[in-house]
C-alpha cells in the first residue's frame, strides 16, 4: 500500500507516487464528527451493520480507490446504517450530512452550517480499524456510552493511528479560518519543518531558536507478547513483538488482550508490534524549550548548531505548549485601569469541563513576564516509530473502553420458529433499552433506524451457558422465543456478550398455572414457573419440565418432566411424558399432574405407559423380591436352585436302584446338566478395578457369563392369564417341587413325549401337614375310561408285592386279539391262544369242582345280589378324574 501525503490528499489532481485524492474538503465535511466551536453535535454516531471488511490492497501491492474511499476516514462506517443500505458512498455522505446539520442546528440557516472542517488522511493502512467497528450494531443509547472521545482515542490507539490538528487562520471567513484533523499511521505523514538553530534567545535575534534541548533513555521491556483466546477457532493466537536490548537487561511484557481480541494471527501480530511501537516511544524522547513559532504537534524537523545532535538527524513534535504575552506598553494599562479599574486580578477558575485544558503552563497574574513567547515541547528520534500510547507508566490504560457492570435482561427472538439457532446454539437477543417496530418500550427509533425489529435480525448471534459443554456431549438448554435471558459480558466488554440463565417473569396464578400475564413488547411471553407454592401444599416440587415447541409460548402442549417431590416423608421421583401417559415413579406414590398432590397410589416404583413396554438386559436380566446389596444378589434363588437340584438328583438315583429308567438312558440326565451349566452361570463373578489413576471401584460382584432371566419370588411367584400361557423349552424343563406340585386342568391335561416316560415314586412318607398322605401313584378316571396303551412295544405293569386289578361294579377284560394271553406265577402259567386253553405247572395241577346236576332250563325268580367288595379310593384323585369324566379304578 502506497502511503496518502497530506498535503497531496485535497485538491491534487495527482499525487507522487500515483497516488490520486479521493475525496474533496465537502465530502470530508460531511463525515467529520468534529466543530472547531459551538459545542458537540447532539446526535451521536452511527452504528454499522455486520458487513466482512474489503480489502484495501491488490495482489500487485497498489490499492482499490473505491474500497479506500468508502473504509478509509475516521468514522466512514456511520455511512453503512440500517438505513443506508445498498445506498452509494456520496448518497450516504449527502444523507449523513443533512441529518448531522438539522440535528446541530436545529433549524438554522445560511453560512451557520458550515461548522464542519475537513480532515486529512495519511494512513498506510486504511482498514486496521474497519473490521473492528463492524461488529457493532447496538441502539443508540448504548453508543452513547461507548463511542464518546475515549473510545474513539481508544480506537486510534489501538491501530496506531495518531491524530493532530492543522489551524489554518482566514480573517475574513465566517470561522476565522479552519481546523483540519489529521490521521496519520506512519512517520512519513508529518510535515517537514526544515532545521532549526540550537541557538541562545535575544531580543537582538532575528530568527527563532531552541534552547534547552535534554533527551532522556528510558528502560522498556524488549520484547512483548499478547494472547487472546477466540472461542471459534480454539486458540491463544499468540502475538509478540521483541527489540534488540540495550545492555544484559531484558525484560518481556506478557498480557491477554480480552476473548477475541483480533480476528486472525495476522492482525493479532500487528497489533502486538503497535503496541510494542508505542512503549518504545517513551525510550527515547526529548524535552525541549525555545521560542520557534512555528513549532507544531505532527511535525518533523533536524537541529542544528548542536554539540551532540547529528547534523542529518530528524525528530518528531509529539507536544508544545505555548507560553505568551501581549505586547502593549505601559501606558494602555494605565489606561485601562483609570477607565476600568484595577486589570490585573486573578481570574474565573475554569468550569469543570474545561479544568483539564490549564494544565498549569499560563503564569500566575502577578508573575513577571520577561518574554512575549516561550514554548515546550517533547519530541522522539524519527528514527523510532510513533504510535499514540495506551496505558501509562503504571499500566493504567489511557482511554479505556467503557465496560458493564453486571448484567442485563433481554428477550429472545427469532423468526417465528419457537427455537432459533445457529450450528453452536447461539441465539438472538433483544435488550429492552432497544428503539424501534418491536421495542419492548414501544418506541420508535429517533434516527428512523429499526434497531428493535423482535426478530433474528436483531443484533448478533450470543453463546449460550450450559452447565455441561463438551466436544459431542454436554447440556442442552436453549432458550426459546419470548423467554426472558440475562445477560453477562466476559470481562464487562458489552461486545462479548454470554446468555447465562432464563428467568421467570408476569404473575402467576394463585393455585393454578399459566400466566396473568399474556406476554409483552419484543415478543416476550409471561413465563410463570409450573411448580409452585399452592394447590394445597407448600413448594416442594424441585426438577426440569420441558414444552412440546408448538406450545412454547403458551405452555398448553404436552411435555417431559423429571418432578422431585421433597415432601418430608413422602419424597418421589417422577420422570415422565404425556405421550402415552408413560411414567416411572421412584418412593412414595401419589397422584396429579402439573402442581397438583392428590390422593395415595402405592408406595416403591412404578412404572406405566399406554402403548408398548419392554425390558431387555443384554447380559442377565434379575426379578427378584428378595433384598440384595449388590445388583444381580440372588442368595436365595440360588440357594432353592441348589436344593432343587440336590432333590432330582436323589430321586434319579432312586428310580434307577428300582429299574425305573428308560433303555439307554445315561446315568445323568439332561435335565441335571442343564440345572449344573446355569448353576455356574448364575455364580460367575465380575471385578472392577480402578480406572487408571482415578481412585475407587476396585471389588468384585456377582456378574453372570450368560444373558439368563432367573425370576424370584421370596413368598411366592404367581403367573396368571384368562388366555393361552405358553411354556416352550429348546433343551431341558425342569418343575421341581419340595413338597408337592400340582397340575389341574379344568378340561384336558396332554403330556406328549417323543421318546420316553418313566412315573417314579419312592413312596416316602408325606411330609406333615401335607393335604394328601398317600403314597405311591395313583391314575383316577371319575368318569369315562382309563386308557394306558404300549402301540408300538410292551405294555409292562409290576409290582414287588401284588398287581391287582379290580372293576367295582362291571367286568375286568384281558384280551389280545391277534396274540395269545399268557399269565405267570411262580413257574406255572395259564396260555389262551384262539380257541385252546393251555395250562403249565412245574409241579401238580388239580381241576377241583363239585357235583353239578345238568336240568332242562326252567324258569325261577330271585332278587339280585350285589357282590361286596372292599377298596381304598383316594378322594382327591376321583374327585378330579371325575371333573375329568374318567373312570375309576382302585386297589381292594
Amino acid at each position: 500500500m502506497q502511503a496518502i501525503t497530506p498535503k497531496q490528499w485535497i485538491g491534487a489532481p495527482q499525487a507522487k507516487g500515483d497516488t490520486v485524492p479521493l475525496s474533496s474538503a465537502d465530502a470530508l465535511k460531511a463525515v467529520l464528527e468534529y466543530r472547531g466551536f459551538a459545542g458537540e453535535i447532539s446526535e451521536p454516531a452511527q452504528l454499522p451493520h455486520d458487513r466482512k471488511p474489503a480489502a484495501i490492497s491488490t495482489s500487485s501491492g497498489g490499492y482499490k480507490a473505491d474500497v479506500l474511499h468508502a473504509n478509509s476516514t475516521r468514522y466512514p462506517w456511520a455511512l453503512r446504517t440500517h438505513s443506508m443500505s445498498g445506498a452509494s458512498a456520496e448518497q450516504a455522505l449527502q444523507q449523513r450530512y443533512a441529518r448531522m446539520c438539522a440535528a446541530s442546528h436545529n433549524g438554522k440557516q445560511g453560512d451557520q452550517r458550515q461548522t464542519y472542517m475537513p480532515m486529512l488522511l495519511g494512513l498506510w493502512d486504511a482498514v486496521g480499524v474497519v473490521h473492528e467497528l463492524n461488529g457493532y450494531r447496538h441502539d443508540v443509547v448504548a453508543a452513547m456510552a461507548r463511542y464518546k472521545d475515549e473510545r474513539a482515542l481508544e480506537f486510534n490507539a489501538m491501530e496506531g493511528i495518531a491524530y493532530w490538528f492543522e489551524h489554518t487562520g482566514a480573517a475574513d471567513s465566517a470561522t476565522r479560518g479552519t481546523h483540519t484533523l489529521v490521521l496519520s499511521d506512519h512517520n512519513a505523514a508529518f510535515a517537514d519543518l526544515g532545521t532549526v538553530r540550537y541557538h541562545r534567545t535575544d531580543v537582538t535575534e532575528q530568527q527563532d531558536s531552541v534552547q534547552q534541548w535534554v533527551q532522556a533513555h528510558r528502560w522498556r521491556a524488549t520484547s512483548l507478547s499478547r494472547a487472546s483466546w477466540d472461542y471459534r477457532s480454539r486458540s491463544l493466537r499468540p502475538a509478540g513483538a521483541d527489540a534488540t536490548p540495550l545492555g544484559d537487561i531484558g525484560a518481556e511484557d506478557v498480557d491477554t488482550a480480552g476473548p477475541y481480541g483480533w480476528q486472525d494471527s495476522m492482525r493479532g501480530q500487528r497489533r502486538a508490534q503497535q503496541q510494542f511501537d508505542a512503549q518504545q516511544v517513551a525510550a527515547q524522547t526529548i524535552q525541549g524549550q525555545g521560542t520557534w513559532r512555528q513549532l507544531a504537534p505532527g511535525t518533523r524537523f533536524g537541529l542544528s548548531q548542536h554539540a551532540v545532535v547529528a547534523a542529518d538527524a530528524q525528530f518528531l513534535c509529539l507536544q508544545v505548549r505555548h507560553q505568551a504575552r501581549n505586547n502593549l506598553g505601559a501606558e494602555v494599562f494605565d489606561a485601562l485601569e483609570q477607565a476600568l479599574g484595577a486589570v490585573a486580578v486573578a481570574g474565573a477558575p475554569l468550569p469543570p469541563a474545561l479544568a483539564g485544558l490549564s494544565g498549569g503552563y499560563a503564569p500566575a497574574q502577578d508573575e513577571a513576564a520577561v518574554e512575549f513567547y516561550r514554548n515546550q515541547f517533547t519530541a522522539i528520534p524519527a528514527t523510532a516509530t510513533y504510535r499514540p500510547q495506551t496505558e501509562d507508566g503504571h499500566g493504567v490504560r489511557l482511554h479505556p473502553k467503557p465496560t458493564v457492570v453486571g448484567t442485563l435482561s433481554a428477550i429472545v427472538v427469532s423468526d417465528g420458529d419457537p427455537v432459533q439457532s445457529d450450528r453452536d446454539h447461539r441465539i438472538k437477543v433483544q435488550f429492552p433499552f432497544q428503539r424501534g417496530a418491536d421495542a419492548s418500550s414501544a418506541l420508535a427509533h429517533p434516527g428512523g433506524e429499526d434497531n428493535a425489529p423482535g426478530s433474528a435480525s436483531a443484533w448478533t448471534w450470543v453463546r449460550v451457558m450450559t452447565p455441561w459443554a463438551g466436544d459431542n456431549w454436554g447440556g442442552v438448554v436453549l432458550p426459546r422465543k419470548g423467554q426472558e435471558v440475562l445477560v453477562g459480558f466476559l470481562e464487562g466488554d458489552i461486545d462479548r456478550p454470554v446468555v447465562i440463565g432464563s428467568v421467570y417473569n408476569g404473575r402467576g396464578q394463585d393455585d393454578a398455572a399459566h400466566n396473568q400475564v399474556g406476554g409483552g413488547g419484543a415478543g416476550a411471553t409471561g413465563n410463570a414457573p409450573a411448580w409452585f407454592q399452592g394447590n394445597a401444599h407448600g413448594a416442594v416440587f424441585t426438577g426440569f419440565k420441558s414444552q412440546a415447541l408448538a406450545q412454547s409460548q403458551d405452555g398448553t402442549g404436552g411435555y417431559q418432566q423429571l418432578r422431585l417431590d421433597d415432601t418430608p416423608g413422602q419424597g418421589r421421583a417422577q420422570l415422565s411424558t404425556t405421550q402415552h401417559a408413560s411414567t416411572l415413579t421412584l418412593g412414595h406414590l401419589k397422584g396429579g399432574h402439573d402442581n397438583l398432590r392428590e390422593g395415595e397410589r402405592g408406595y416403591g416404583a412404578d412404572l406405566s405407559t399406554q402403548a408398548y413396554g419392554a425390558v431387555r438386559a443384554g447380559q442377565g436380566l434379575l426379578l427378584s423380591s428378595e433384598p440384595g446389596n449388590t445388583q444381580l444378589a440372588a442368595t436365595g434363588a440360588l440357594s432353592q436352585l441348589q436344593q432343587g437340584s440336590d432333590l432330582l438328583k436323589r430321586l434319579n438315583d432312586a428310580a434307577r436302584t428300582q429299574q425305573a429308567g428308560l433303555p439307554s438312558e445315561p446315568e445323568s440326565l439332561p435335565t441335571q446338566d442343564g440345572l449344573k451349566t446355569l448353576q455356574d452361570h448364575l455364580q460367575a463373578t465380575h471385578s472392577g478395578s480402578a480406572a487408571g489413576a482415578i481412585g475407587g471401584g476396585a471389588g468384585e460382584v456377582p456378574g453372570w457369563s450368560a444373558p439368563v432371566l432367573l425370576g424370584s419370588g421370596q413368598a411366592g411367584v404367581m403367573s396368571l392369564t384368562p388366555a393361552d400361557q405358553v411354556w416352550v423349552s429348546g433343551t431341558q424343563t425342569a418343575l421341581l417341587a419340595g413338597s408337592a406340585l400340582n397340575w389341574l386342568s379344568q378340561g384336558h391335561l396332554v403330556l406328549a413325549v417323543a421318546g420316553g416316560l418313566v412315573l417314579y415314586t419312592q413312596g416316602s412318607k408325606a411330609a406333615a401337614g401335607s393335604p394328601n398322605q398317600e403314597t405311591g401313584i395313583a391314575l383316577h378316571a371319575a368318569q369315562g375310561t382309563l386308557s394306558a396303551r404300549a402301540h408300538k412295544n410292551t405294555a409292562t405293569l409290576a409290582a414287588k408285592t401284588q398287581v391287582r386289578i379290580v372293576s367295582t361294579t362291571a367286568d375286568v377284560q384281558l384280551a389280545a386279539p391277534t396274540r395269545h394271553l399268557l399269565a405267570t406265577a411262580a413257574g406255572a402259567y395259564i396260555k389262551l391262544d384262539g380257541d385252546d386253553i393251555e395250562l403249565g405247572a412245574p409241579g401238580t395241577i388239580a381241576f377241583k369242582g363239585g357235583q353239578q346236576v345238568l336240568t332242562a332250563p326252567q324258569g325261577a325268580s330271585m332278587s339280585p345280589v350285589t357282590p361286596s367288595a372292599s377298596h381304598k379310593l383316594c378322594e382327591y384323585t376321583a374327585r378330579a378324574a371325575d371333573f375329568a369324566g374318567a373312570g375309576t379304578m382302585g386297589a381292594a
